[in-house]
C-alpha cells in the first residue's frame, strides 16, 4: 500500500515551501495530465473488489505529483467522484485502508468540495477516519476557517481533546492557532504533549515565540524519570535549529534558561564554539557567566577540542572587566591548560 509514500510526498510539498495547485492559482494542467487523471479515477470507480480497488487507488497516488498541478475544475471533479467511492465503502479491513487513503488524497485538493468532505468526516466520521482527517489537516494543504472552526467545535463538545486538536488548528490557520498553542504549553502538565506541541511551536521558525518553552522547562525537568515516555525527555521540547537561534538572539536570564536546555541535549562540538564565543563578548554579565559555566562544563566532559576552547577563554579574560568573572576565567584556564612543556 502507498499510504506512506503519499504522506512522504505531502510532507515534501508542505515543508519545502512549495505550494499545491489551489483555488486561484495558475494551473499547469495539460491535456495529457487531464486524460491520465480521468483514466485513473475511472479505474477507481470501476473496481468493486477491495484489493483491486486498493491497487487502483495506489495507481492514482503514484500520479499524485501531477494531480496537484491540475486545474481547480479537474480537482473538484475528482473530489466529488472520490467522495462517492468513499461513501460506498464498508469498514472491512481493506476498505478501511482504502477510505483512509482517499482522505489523505483529498486532503491535497483544497477545493470547496474537499473542505465540505473534511468537515463531514470530522463531524460524522468514525474515530479512525476523524483522526486521519485531523492528521491530514496538519500538513496545511486544506487550510481555512471552516476547517479551523469545525475542529474547535469538536473540542468544545468534548469529541476530541484540546491537546489532540492543536496540530490540525496549526494546519488550518497558523496565526489563529498560535496563541492557543502558546497557552497550552504554558499550562499543560503532560510531558509527552509538552515535547510534541513544543515542536509544533518550533515549526513557526520564529525564536521570539519560544519563551514559554524555556519558562516551563524547570517544571518538567523536575518530574521523576518515570513520568517521561521514552523519547520524550524535556530537553527535546524544541528543535535544535530553533534552540540555537534562540540562544543567538537572547541575553541574560532568557539566554541562561535556553543554555540549560542546550546543555541537557548533550550535543555540542567545535562547530558551535563561535556561538558561545560571541556570547562571551556580550555586555550582559549573566550571559557571559552562563557562557563561561557552559564552556567549563564542556571542557570537563571532553566533547570539544580543549585548545580551541582555552583560546576562546583566554581572549575573554583579556576583555573581561568584572573582577569576579575575570578570576573565574583565569581559574578555568589554569585548571584545564596543559602543564608547561606538555604536548597540546
Amino acid at each position: 500500500m502507498k499510504k506512506v509514500m503519499l504522506v512522504f510526498v505531502i510532507a515534501i510539498f508542505a515543508f519545502s515551501g512549495l505550494t499545491y495547485a489551489q483555488e486561484g492559482s495558475v494551473s499547469s494542467e495539460t491535456p495529457e495530465i487531464k486524460a491520465k487523471i480521468e483514466s485513473l479515477v475511472s479505474n477507481v470507480e470501476a473496481e468493486k473488489k477491495p484489493l483491486k480497488l486498493n491497487d487502483a487507488i495506489n495507481d492514482l497516488i503514484d500520479y499524485h505529483p501531477y494531480y496537484v498541478s491540475a486545474s481547480q475544475g479537474t480537482r473538484s471533479d475528482v473530489t466529488v467522484r472520490l467522495i462517492k467511492v468513499y461513501n460506498s465503502l464498508d469498514d472491512s479491513l481493506t476498505n478501511t485502508a482504502n477510505k483512509t487513503q482517499i482522505i489523505d488524497f483529498l486532503g491535497t485538493s483544497n477545493v470547496p468540495e474537499a473542505h465540505k468532505f473534511f468537515v463531514s468526516v470530522l463531524e460524522n466520521g468514525k474515530e479512525l477516519y476523524r483522526t486521519e482527517a485531523l492528521r491530514g489537516i496538519y500538513f496545511g494543504l486544506i487550510p481555512g476557517d471552516d476547517i479551523y472552526d469545525e475542529v474547535k467545535s469538536l473540542v468544545a463538545r468534548g469529541v476530541i481533546k484540546e491537546e489532540d486538536s492543536l496540530s490540525a488548528l496549526y494546519g488550518a490557520n497558523r496565526q489563529r492557532a498560535l496563541p492557543e498553542i502558546q497557552k497550552f504549553l504554558a499550562t499543560t502538565k503532560n510531558p509527552k504533549k509538552f515535547v510534541g506541541i513544543g515542536h509544533l511551536l518550533s515549526a513557526y521558525r520564529d525564536p521570539k515565540l519560544l519563551d514559554v518553552l524555556f519558562q516551563r522547562y524547570d517544571y518538567f525537568k523536575s518530574l521523576p524519570a518515570s513520568a517521561w515516555p521514552r523519547g520524550y525527555a524535556p530537553q527535546f521540547c524544541v528543535s535544535m535549529e530553533m534552540l540555537k537561534k534562540y540562544i543567538e538572539n537572547e541575553e541574560g536570564v532568557k539566554y541562561k534558561n535556553a543554555v540549560e536546555v542546550f546543555e541537557d541535549r548533550g550535543i555540542f562540538g567545535d562547530e558551535d564554539l563561535p556561538m558561545l564565543q560571541k556570547k562571551l563578548e556580550s555586555s550582559n554579565i549573566v550571559t557571559r557567566k552562563t557562557s563561561l559555566d557552559f564552556l567549563t562544563h564542556q571542557l570537563k566532559i571532553g566533547y570539544v577540542t580543549k585548545s580551541k576552547v582555552l583560546s576562546v577563554l583566554k581572549d575573554a579574560e583579556t576583555r573581561e572587566t568584572n573582577k569576579d568573572l575575570k578570576l573565574k576565567l583565569r581559574s578555568a584556564i589554569e585548571r584545564f591548560a596543559p602543564p608547561a612543556g606538555a604536548k597540546k
